[in-house]
């Protein structure tokens, strides 16, 4: 934790919310690029289609949409970019061990640094 902030009741809610700096492009075309701050409402459940923090194998936190098919939840990617070779640069995370939701992205507060694409 790097400081303590109080949200305002208005545009947040009244739930409980940390923030987090992006970091990576992974998600640009949910709209959240590198050095972006997350507004995260902590909550252990999710909606299919929501972008969620999620923690896999105790590993550090990553911020991936979760998805559903073929009876899993999986965490996907929003960027569609290929590497030379033609396959994804970012790639789909179908979690084999422990792994779980710790928040949903709530808002997304835009680096004033980062440039326009």
């Amino acid at each position: 934790i790097i400081s303590t902030v109080a949200l305002p009741v208005e545009i947040f809610g009244s739930s409980e919310h940390f923030i987090l700096k992006a970091t990576g492009n992974s998600m640009i075309k949910r709209g959240i690029f590198d050095g972006d701050l997350m507004v995260v409402r902590v909550q252990n459940t999710a909606n299919v289609g929501d972008v969620v923090i999620a923690r896999v194998n105790n590993e550090d936190a990553t911020a991936k949409v979760l998805a559903y098919a073929r009876g899993k939840y999986y965490l996907q990617p929003a960027n569609d970019s290929l590497d030379d070779n033609g396959k994804r640069i970012y790639r789909d995370i179908h979690p084999k061990g422990d792994w779980e939701i710790v928040g949903v992205v709530d808002n997304v507060i835009h680096s004033p640094t980062r440039e326009v694409l």
